[in-house]
């Protein structure tokens, strides 16, 4: 094994991912022998203006993890090469593998390399950077391009080739995503692991036992309950979810959506608009901690996204999250290799597109009626795949040799 393990982290730690897909891997890691020291790039501002923020995120990565991260100010875009300065002096001499979460990490990791032609460095690719940059401008921005941000979209595409051929291994989400690497940055073949984000399935255990209690709390009684997890991005709009509620009310009057998402005006607003009742939905905030009993309380999670290179080589962390609940998919032909598991496994209904209007229908229709036959049976065939697909323990072993190799 390594002597020393650095991880990584390009942002992101005031998201939910962050627990399930850092920290949380962090402590199952520990578990195993093995301690890599956690560093974590977080916007700059939090370092003036909100430093009990920042205070409280290190003691939560301390008590999961047993081990004090190092948080650093993130200058943006690494400007005049201050993140690798900061890198270089944090990281110090003793690490000899460095895992890095994104392009960016992985680039400032490569640079640190240079003067340290020891060190090893693993590209743990969780999705096309500049893709979704050009997304967010076009999706939630709302505006073309500028001058600026075309020179930024080429910096990321140039870190994107780059680091796919220079780190020393590869983790990427999905087999789209590997894919994708060969076939556009000339990744080889025999570097790359597959490591889907996945679920901590210990902390879905007790959510049946407290479902009907719920369902109960939140006034949705026996109505058929349709859950969206995540935020309100350019890739997944809240508009999807408002056409997939009026396609299930279509069917049966009577049911309604759960939205658990931080961007709860976003939500709101985009259900007004499409003329969603508010007696139909409830929008709701949740900890990391409370997200698997309320995933639990519903019948079908909601993975809908439009057909798009970001979406197409995507690993949400909600799917194994509605697998582990125990949750049907309803899916589209976006994330590709989502849409492979629920049709290969008949654990939901893939659609083409999310406007498929008539498919959404078929498709609940469809799932009414399983769910209505034996309920108890799917929701267990669902966290058996779970189990198998998004679980840590089926991936835990591949990461480690990897490091082992390393």
């Amino acid at each position: 094994m390594a002597k020393a393990i650095a991880y990584l982290a390009y942002g992101g730690a005031e998201r939910t991912v962050f627990d399930s897909q850092v920290v949380n891997f962090l402590k199952k890691i520990n578990g195993r022998g093995v301690a890599p020291q956690l560093f974590v790039f977080h916007p700059w501002k939090d370092f003036l203006f909100n430093r009990p923020y920042i205070a409280q995120k290190k003691r939560e990565c301390l008590e999961a993890t047993g081990q004090a991260p190092v948080f650093l100010p993130r200058v943006p875009r690494n400007m005049l090469g201050l993140n690798t300065g900061q890198l270089k002096r944090a990281v110090g001499e003793g690490a000899s593998v460095i895992h890095a979460r994104g392009f960016q990490s992985a680039a400032l990791a490569l640079a640190l390399k240079k003067s340290r032609p020891g060190i090893k460095v693993i590209l743990d690719c969780r999705g096309l950077e500049a893709q979704e940059y050009a997304l967010i401008l076009e999706g939630e921005k709302k505006r073309r391009p500028t001058a600026i941000d075309r020179r930024w979209l080429e910096t990321l595409r140039t870190l994107e080739r780059e680091t796919t051929t220079q780190a020393d291994h590869i983790f990427c989400v999905s087999e789209s995503l590997k894919r994708h690497l060969i076939a556009h940055y000339g990744a080889v073949p025999q570097r790359i692991d597959v490591i889907p984000c996945c679920v901590d399935l210990d902390r879905f255990d007790q959510t049946q036992k407290t479902r009907d209690e719920l369902r109960k709390k939140l006034g949705i009684g026996n109505r058929l309950t349709l859950i969206y997890a995540g935020s309100i991005r350019a890739w997944q709009p809240a508009r999807w979810l408002a056409i997939a509620l009026s396609a299930i009310k279509k069917l049966n009057p009577a049911s309604c959506l759960l939205i658990l998402t931080p961007d709860r005006a976003d939500a709101e607003e985009a259900l007004r608009l499409e003329g969603c009742s508010p007696d139909d939905y409830r929008i709701l905030t949740t900890s990391h901690e409370s997200t698997p009993e309320y995933l639990a309380a519903a019948d079908i999670g909601l993975l809908i996204r439009p057909l798009h290179i970001v979406n197409q080589v995507a690993c949400p962390t909600k799917a194994g999250e509605y697998l582990a609940a125990g949750l049907m998919i309803l899916g589209t032909a976006h994330p590709e290799d989502l849409a492979v598991l629920i049709n290969k496994e008949k654990v939901g209904r893939v659609v083409a597109a999310p406007d498929d209007q008539r498919g959404l229908e078929q498709a609940l229709r469809e799932l009414r009626a399983q769910l209505s036959t034996d309920a108890d049976s799917w929701r267990q065939r669902a966290r058996n795949i779970a189990k198998t697909d998004f679980g840590w323990e089926t991936y835990l072993p591949v990461i480690l040799k990897r490091y082992d190799s390393l």
